[in-house]
């Protein structure tokens, strides 16, 4: 090839990548073409975008969180009804819940129980003192004046069955079967609901009552019982000497019973003194 055959070829070569050039520009990359703002774009028209990248961008955030917690966000029925204004449902109350709410508000009652009126605190019916203060709820007109009081275990005679019976009604001491026998109403629920007999019950009231001679004791109620004084009254009809004798006659009697230390002239002297010091008690 000649050399002018070659000059043209590279001349008509250059023409043709110049009128390339010219018929097609450099297009921007999608990526410039994004982030290029609008030259007539407002600035509402951008606050409004922004708002919806933050949107959405905090959406994906919350997702994200979740799905690492592998945990789904539930509502809370109390915030959407506080958030709607609704007004809150007053739900009934169940049965059992109904009865504990009686429980604790009603006064007691021997067939029904109820609250104790000295503490508050509820107690089953057919009680007669409460299991909490010790108050005594089947009450008795009758005062009385009691100094000393002893435990039911520590009578003699008293069947085991019948205490533990008592002990369930709250009835564990002298005293305490002393103020809740004085009535008739009260006796009757007594036996109903310890198993005693009314005569039964009479007896261990009137060893009770003797029990409050303070230098008497469970051991001297039986000592006299066995002798044939079954009651206070009984025991103020004696003169002190002919207690003395009454109780030195018997002495045979007594110590097969499993009493063997009698008392002296000076002690009998002393229970009729003690006895005739003390309020007599009347039963209703």
């Amino acid at each position: 090839m000649t050399s002018g055959s070659s000059d043209f070829a590279e001349r008509l070569k250059a023409m043709r990548a110049g009128k390339q050039a010219q018929s097609s520009p450099q297009t921007p990359s999608l990526k410039d073409r994004l982030n290029r703002e609008q030259p007539n774009e407002s600035s509402s028209q951008k606050d409004v975008r922004e708002s919806i990248r933050a949107k959405f961008k905090a959406q994906a955030e919350a997702k994200k969180s979740q799905s690492s917690l592998g945990t789904t966000a539930i509502p809370d029925p109390k915030s959407a009804l506080a958030d709607e204004n609704l007004p809150e449902l007053e739900l009934a109350a169940l049965p059992e819940q109904q009865k504990q709410k009686e429980e604790k508000t009603q006064q007691w009652s021997p067939e029904n129980g109820g609250i104790c009126p000295s503490c508050n605190s509820f107690n089953p019916p057919h009680v007669a003192f409460c299991g909490h203060c010790r108050y005594m709820l089947l009450r008795s007109e009758e005062e009385i004046e009691i100094i000393t009081s002893y435990p039911l275990l520590e009578m003699k005679g008293l069947v085991h069955t019948f205490i533990q019976n008592l002990a369930k009604l709250k009835i564990t001491s002298t005293e305490e079967i002393l103020r809740a026998g004085l009535s008739h109403r009260n006796r009757q629920m007594l036996v109903k609901h310890s198993g005693m007999s009314e005569r039964s019950l009479m007896r261990l009231i009137h060893q009770a009552n003797i029990c409050r001679v303070p230098s008497m004791g469970p051991e001297n109620t039986a000592l006299l019982e066995l002798i044939g004084i079954n009651t206070l009254e009984e025991l103020l009809t004696h003169k002190p000497l002919e207690l003395y004798k009454k109780i030195q006659q018997s002495k045979i009697k007594l110590n097969q019973s499993g009493i063997m230390f009698l008392p002296t002239k000076s002690q009998t002297k002393l229970w009729l003194e003690e006895a005739a010091a003390l309020s007599p008690i009347k039963f209703g």
